[in-house]
């Protein structure tokens, strides 16, 4: 029993090319349309015997006679037999004929169980998609799919394909098609577009006469696989092109992922404490020892050093947002003075430090409190509301008690 491959792909994805470097001795090509080879004189396989035939008891016989002379025998294209079928029959009413299409394709790929043990029969396929948006090999629709599986008469089904100008065969199911190989026969998820490539392998994975050493065929796969593609499966990579985040510069971009608004912050405070360090030390060198000097040549020494480049302040993000918040709660009862407004605040924990605020000690607080009482508030003001409730105990300016003039007649 002889071996059954397919190769299945889109029109010009390179099935018929993949022949090209196939000795012509070495193999039969069945051309179901008579079509001219996609190579030249050149191509080792150009020389090829062949037939053109496309009616299914015709094809059956031609794949028994050529097993007899070669180990390789090729049907191109499948697709062709079944449509070419379908049309001449194309007046008939009811089921009879699909009926017969599908045990016409059964019978073709049946026949890989009458030839030779060391004969591969491949069988090159257009592809389709399903109702599930999978892809499979083509066929005439539902009626032959129920009841004719392509796929499942065979142990290796490969898929062409081009990426960048690179044709290239899948040897591994994406998820979404119906490619498969066994385990281990190729090293990679794509291999170059080679037929004769593929029956090495295929004859050294399963020991056949003629096979290549083990040695040999661990050459030809690293050949292959330097070169092969891995096809896009049509999904798009959630992982982000790392670029420079804003803020940092193509000096700091390979160092750092991400810097954050302190880090820039600090940079550039830096760059501009050493900017003026060295306007000062620009004035200073044109002093040469003179108590004063004229504004205008002190201004054209400064401005003779160059300002430096500072990094644009990245945008808080909400993380950095929440974890400024967070840094802001406090965690204990905390005492506050407030020099912008001169007041002594206590603050609970789990309230927000206030803005300004120096930390205090609460015996310099209780001291405030007193000296604050004795002394009037015009010294600083101690907020109640922490301790007693009241939102305008402690205020600052309490609103006065407004009377009402009544009028009196005369």
């Amino acid at each position: 029993m002889g071996k059954l491959v397919y190769i299945m792909g889109k029109s010009g994805t390179g099935k018929s090319r993949s022949m090209k470097n196939i000795p012509a001795d070495q193999f039969g090509l069945i051309n179901i349309e008579g079509k001219d080879l996609p190579f030249g004189k050149t191509a080792p396989a150009f020389k090829v015997e062949r037939v053109v035939c496309d009616r299914s008891d015709d094809i059956v016989d031609a794949v028994k006679k050529f097993s007899r002379k070669f180990s390789i025998v090729v049907i191109d294209d499948f697709q062709s037999v079944m449509t070419n079928e379908f049309m001449r029959r194309s007046q008939e009413i009811g089921y009879q004929k699909w009926t017969d299409i599908g045990k016409h394709v059964w019978e073709i790929a049946e026949v890989a169980k009458e030839i030779p043990d060391d004969c591969i029969l491949y069988v090159l396929c257009h592809t389709e998609e399903n109702d599930n948006g999978g892809e499979k090999i083509k066929t005439l629709g539902k009626l032959l799919d129920q009841n004719v599986v392509l796929e499942s008469k065979s142990t290796i089904v490969l898929k062409t394909g081009v990426e960048d100008g690179k044709y290239f065969f899948c040897t591994q199911n994406n998820g979404k098609d119906t490619v498969k190989s066994p385990e281990g026969m190729f090293p990679s998820y794509a291999v170059q577009n080679d037929l004769k490539y593929v029956d090495d392998a295929i004859r050294n994975y399963y020991d056949l006469p003629g096979a290549r050493t083990d040695s040999e065929m661990a050459q030809e796969h690293a050949e292959m696989a330097q070169e092969a593609v891995k096809p896009s499966t049509g999904r798009k990579s959630r992982k982000k092109e790392e670029k420079p985040t804003e803020g940092t510069t193509e000096a700091t971009a390979g160092t750092s992922k991400k810097r954050t608004r302190e880090q820039v912050e600090a940079d550039n405070q830096k760059k501009m404490a050493d900017y003026m360090e060295a306007r000062e030390k620009a004035v200073e060198a044109i002093a040469d020892g003179r108590e004063e000097i004229p504004f205008e040549e002190a201004a054209q020494a400064a401005d003779s050093v160059p300002a430096p480049e500072l990094e644009k302040v990245p945008r808080r993000t909400r993380a950095d947002r929440s974890a400024q918040a967070e840094d802001d709660t406090l965690k204990e009862d905390t005492c506050f003075f407030v020099p912008a407004t001169g007041d002594y605040l206590l603050k609970h924990a789990g309230d927000k430090a206030p803005e300004g605020g120096q930390v205090i000690s609460r015996e310099e607080y209780g001291e405030a409190v007193v000296r604050i009482a004795k002394g009037g508030r015009e010294q600083g003001a101690v907020s109640a509301s922490a301790t007693t409730g009241d939102p305008l105990a402690g205020a600052m300016n309490p609103p006065k008690q407004r009377t009402r003039r009544r009028r009196t007649r005369g």
